[in-house]
């Protein structure tokens, strides 16, 4: 093969893959225009990038409705009253917080 030759090959290669790619992402709720050029520049590795993204949003099985999270879309009646909700764990108080650096506990007294 000639250098011209293997130009064209690899610029071909890199645009299908930029295609698939931002097919794929776009499936998956991402950005088919950020993907594509993910895959135009980085080839087959952009594609199979494109391909390992998680789906933003449940997917249905068997042509089923995917469930929804537990109160998120449910009736008012159905949902967690806010007494039956987990207890918040209480704040530190600022004396007993670490400093930012991750230092040791600094007493402020």
């Amino acid at each position: 093969m000639e250098p011209g030759q293997i130009v064209v090959a690899v610029i071909l290669v890199n645009s299908a893959s930029g295609a698939f790619a931002a097919y794929v992402a776009s499936e998956k709720d991402y950005s088919g225009f950020g993907w594509f050029f993910a895959g135009l520049f980085f080839g087959p590795l952009g594609l199979l990038a494109a391909a390992g993204l998680p789906y933003k949003q449940p997917v249905a099985v068997n042509g089923t409705a995917p469930r929804e999270a537990a109160g998120a879309g449910a009736p008012a009646s159905t949902a967690a009253p806010a007494a039956a909700r987990a207890p918040q764990r209480p704040r530190m108080r600022e004396s007993k917080r670490r400093p930012r650096g991750g230092g040791p506990m600094v007493s402020r007294d």
